[in-house]
C-alpha cells in the first residue's frame, strides 16, 4: 500500500513539473500575433539601369555644345551630338572644332559651306565652285557627315604624331608645309576665336573630364 502510494505521489509531481516547465516555456518565448508581417527579403535587380560619371558629362557636354551653336548660329544644322562623338572618338579638340567652323563658314551658314554642307571648307580651294567640290566628293546631305572627314584630314595631314593644336594656331601649314589657308591672318583669327570658345563656355573642361572619367 505504501509503494502504491508513492507511486500516486511521484506520478502527480511530475504532472506538476511538466505542467510548470509548459507555462514557462511559454511565456519565455511567445508567439507573434497573426497581423505581424513576415519579413521579405528585397532583391535588387542589377539590371537596372543607373547614367554612369561618363555618361552624365557626356550629356552635359552635347547639351553646352548645342546650346552654343544655337546660341551664336541659329540657322548652323551641325549638331552636338554628332560633334561630341567624332571628337570623342578621334581625341579630338571640341573648342577648335567649333573655333575653325566658326571662322570658316559660321558653323556653315556662310559661303560655299551653305551648298556644300562642309563647315570646314575641306577642299575649298580658292577659285573652286560649290557644284566642283560636291562633284570632287567634298559635299555632304548634312554637315554632320563632314565632321569625321575634317578630323581624320587634321589629324594626319597636319597633326601627325609630334604636332598639337597649339603648333596649327602658331603655323597651320600641312606637315610637308602647305598652308590651310591663303589668309595670313588666319592663325590669329583662329586662336582668337579658340580663346573666345574656351573663356566663354566649359567645353574644354567637359571634354578633359570625360577623358578621365571614360
Amino acid at each position: 500500500m505504501f509503494h502504491n502510494l508513492t507511486n500516486k505521489v511521484t506520478v502527480l509531481l511530475t504532472g506538476v513539473i511538466l505542467s510548470f516547465l509548459s507555462v514557462y516555456a511559454m511565456s519565455a518565448h511567445p508567439e507573434l500575433p497573426n497581423n505581424v508581417p513576415a519579413i521579405q527579403t528585397v532583391q535588387v535587380d542589377s539590371t537596372d539601369s543607373v547614367p554612369s560619371l561618363s555618361d552624365s558629362i557626356r550629356a552635359e557636354l552635347v547639351n553646352e555644345t548645342n546650346q552654343y551653336i544655337s546660341q551664336s548660329f541659329p540657322k548652323s544644322k551641325l549638331t552636338g551630338e554628332a560633334l561630341v562623338a567624332a571628337c570623342e572618338k578621334h581625341d579630338f579638340d571640341i573648342c577648335f572644332a567649333l573655333a575653325q567652323a566658326e571662322i570658316e563658314s559660321g558653323l556653315g551658314t556662310a559661303g560655299k559651306a551653305k551648298r556644300t554642307n562642309s563647315p570646314w571648307n575641306v577642299g575649298a580651294y580658292d577659285g573652286r565652285s560649290a557644284q566642283t567640290m560636291n562633284k570632287l566628293g567634298y559635299g555632304y546631305s548634312h554637315p554632320d557627315q563632314s565632321i569625321e572627314p575634317y578630323i581624320e584630314l587634321v589629324k594626319t595631314k597636319y597633326l601627325g604624331t609630334k604636332r598639337t593644336i597649339h603648333d596649327l594656331m602658331r603655323r597651320y601649314t600641312t606637315l610637308s608645309g602647305h598652308r590651310y589657308a591663303s589668309d595670313p591672318n588666319y592663325e590669329s583669327s583662329l586662336k582668337r576665336t579658340y580663346r573666345r570658345i574656351c573663356s566663354k563656355t566649359t567645353l574644354r573642361d567637359l571634354q578633359d573630364s570625360l577623358k578621365r572619367a571614360v
